[in-house]
């Protein structure tokens, strides 16, 4: 007679499978792109959920009218842009049987709001990668990116004077031929410096940002699509404004519990209205606004999908 086997005794005395009670994450981008964009507060209770943001031309050219003679008035030059914050939210629910079974946690759907919130941050600001017009794009349309390119995009903010550190947003394919640019360079000081090396070192994610001469690189995912072309950008001072409204100013005296998510400026609050039916929701909250703001102070940089 046959032995007693694993297979043979799996259908009274065991199961299929037993769960390894740590959670692994699916492959992701956590990234984050704020840097790329010039911070301002928003203020609660001011009376409109948009923020106008004045410019001013401080330089003009004199004159020279002569002694005892009088002068024109020159007029400022000003502009304006508009942020307007938006709701933006993602919901969970879980039965409580889920819960009781152990087949999911709450600590992982903390990391998902957190990790999500960054994305949508960072998703809204390099959205705006397409509208920069004011200078010639850099890249060529159905092209492999090049240090060329990335010369090209700096070059056309130094020349419209676009002032502060330069932010490139690559969508990661872009950067890796960047990369492979990078490496067939012939024996310059673009190869000789240390820190260019490095960008030919294989990193991971928690190398969110590369410096070359100056240029602070960020590779992320979503940088947009257009046609077969990835769209990402240069960008100075300026060119794109971020703003979030603030947690703070609405999470006192609610009978639900909100709880701030360390770090960022959103919440999570519990939804009661579903423990009637033996689950739990929980609703990640936030309200962030993002707009273009000196185009001149931003640039296209064009590359091949495929």
């Amino acid at each position: 007679m046959a032995a007693d086997t694993n297979a043979s005794l799996a259908t009274n005395f065991g199961i299929e499978a037993y769960l390894n009670m740590q959670f692994f994450d699916l492959l992701h981008e956590v990234r984050d792109l704020k840097e790329c964009a010039t911070f301002v507060p928003f203020i609660p209770n001011s009376g409109s959920a948009t923020v106008k943001l004045r410019f001013v031309q401080p330089v003009d050219t004199m004159t020279a009218p002569g002694e005892d003679t009088s002068s024109a008035i020159v007029n400022l030059t000003t502009a304006n842009v508009t942020l307007t914050i938006a709701k933006y939210n993602l919901k969970r629910s879980i039965a409580e049987l889920a819960f009781m079974t152990g087949e999911i946690a709450f600590a992982p759907l903390l990391r998902s709001f957190l990790k999500s919130v960054v994305y949508e941050r960072s998703k809204l600001i390099s959205a705006l990668s397409t509208g920069f017009t004011g200078n010639t794009g850099a890249g060529t349309t159905l092209t492999p990116l090049s240090v060329d390119a990335i010369f090209s995009a700096k070059f056309a903010l130094e020349i419209a004077l676009a002032s502060g550190v330069k932010h490139a947003m690559l969508k990661p394919k872009a950067f890796t031929e960047f990369q492979s640019s990078l490496r067939q360079e012939t024996l310059t000081l673009l190869t000789q410096k240390p820190a260019n090396q490095d960008l030919l070192v294989a990193g991971d994610l928690s190398t969110p940002v590369y410096d070359f001469y100056g240029i602070m690189i960020h590779p992320h995912d979503s940088v947009p699509t257009s046609g077969s072309d990835y769209v990402g950008a240069m960008v100075a001072d300026s060119a794109i404004f971020l703003s979030e409204a603030p947690v703070s100013a609405f999470t006192q005296g609610w009978d639900i519990n909100p709880q701030a998510i360390p770090g960022q400026n959103a919440l999570i609050v519990q939804d009661v209205s579903t423990s009637a039916e033996g689950s739990y929701t929980w609703i990640c909250k936030y309200y962030p606004g993002v707009a273009e703001g000196i185009d001149s102070a931003g640039v296209k940089i064009t590359s091949i999908v495929a």
